[in-house]
């Protein structure tokens, strides 16, 4: 394509991968609502994040192979439904540049999803022993994003993002707006978790960070990418993951030892798959970590708030020794 272009004196024209993606990004902002753009936002973020360098490399370089690449790792870390979002995104994009002349080759746009029979349950979680594990190498920051991790089954996102405003201490609640989605969330603090905030630094005011380190590297980077890769850090400290020897080349591998796929999103698969153990029914485990699709929020409405305090109130305190009965690890249903 490039060729093509010189050919006619427009080979400037030729984008890169990352200002390609960020024009189709500022240009949905002005036909998308606002709630979709974070989510388109997410999806070519982690493409980027996925090809590396390569995403200042020009568009038509990209290859097929790209594209699979990135599904197939996103496949072991995220859910069906999160990864046809990203490649639904992503081949709307690709669309768009073939329509502007800037790509030839469909290729991109028929990369297919992942098949919803590749069910969540296969996607890990923590036990809890892992759990308390991963506490015993963390410093207070990291502790502290872990226990909130679990107690409010939310994204390392919006975790690092809390700040004191978005603590109710009175009422015992967690209020936020999750940067996926754009919802709004409360969940009822459990008491190892309220335990936890009352021993935190407090502040006047309500624009201070919880988490002060990870809320400046979010703030600055736009996403988390960096403390994603610290947490595995973390995993590899306690035993879980594999070091990796090459800094940020994103090709990590598990040994068959190794808790494959295990990343910060697993304590939210933790909390459902604990909450589902302890008899709390689907309709008050999915209200208390949110849902990703608004149609399926919608029909859980009518959650109460008794049964959501209920609920958290029967997951484990991850903050004291385990007990004899935490043995098993909690399956992803």
């Amino acid at each position: 394509m490039r060729e093509m272009l010189a050919e006619i004196g427009d080979e400037a024209d030729m984008p890169t991968v990352r200002d390609y993606l960020s024009r189709f990004i500022e240009e949905k902002k002005g036909t998308c609502s606002p709630n979709t753009i974070p989510s388109y936002q997410v999806a070519v973020d982690k493409f980027m994040d996925h090809i590396g360098g390569k995403s200042d490399r020009m568009l038509d370089e990209l290859t097929r192979t790209d594209l699979l690449s990135f599904r197939d790792a996103q496949a072991k870390v995220r859910s069906p439904a999160t990864v046809n979002l990203c490649l639904r995104v992503l081949r709307m994009a690709f669309r768009a540049a073939r329509e502007q002349g800037l790509l030839v080759d469909p290729a991109l746009e028929l990369v297919k999803g992942v098949p919803k029979e590749k069910a969540d349950s296969k996607l890990p979680a923590f036990k809890v022993e892992e759990i308390r594990a991963i506490l015993s190498v963390a410093d207070n920051e990291w502790k502290s994003l872990i226990v909130f991790g679990l107690y409010t089954g939310q994204r390392l996102g919006d975790l690092a993002r809390l700040c004191w405003r978005n603590v109710d201490l009175e009422k015992g609640e967690i209020r936020l707006t999750t940067k996926k989605t754009g919802r709004s969330v409360v969940v009822p603090m459990a008491a190892p978790l309220k335990e936890h905030v009352m021993k935190l630094p407090s502040s006047d005011s309500g624009d201070t960070p919880l988490h002060s380190r990870a809320f400046a590297r979010v703030s600055k980077e736009g996403k988390v990418s960096s403390l994603s890769r610290e947490f595995g850090e973390l995993l590899a400290q306690a035993g879980f993951r594999t070091a990796q020897t090459h800094e940020g080349d994103g090709k990590g591998r598990a040994s068959r030892h190794d808790l494959k796929g295990l990343s910060f999103h697993s304590l939210r698969r933790s909390t459902v798959s604990l909450l589902h153990e302890a008899g709390v029914s689907a309709a008050v485990a999915q209200e208390i970590v949110g849902h990703d699709n608004e149609a399926v929020h919608r029909s859980y409405i009518r959650v109460g708030e008794d049964a959501l305090k209920g609920g958290v109130a029967t997951l484990p305190d991850i903050t004291t020794e385990p007990k004899a009965d935490e043995k098993e690890r909690p399956s992803a249903e």
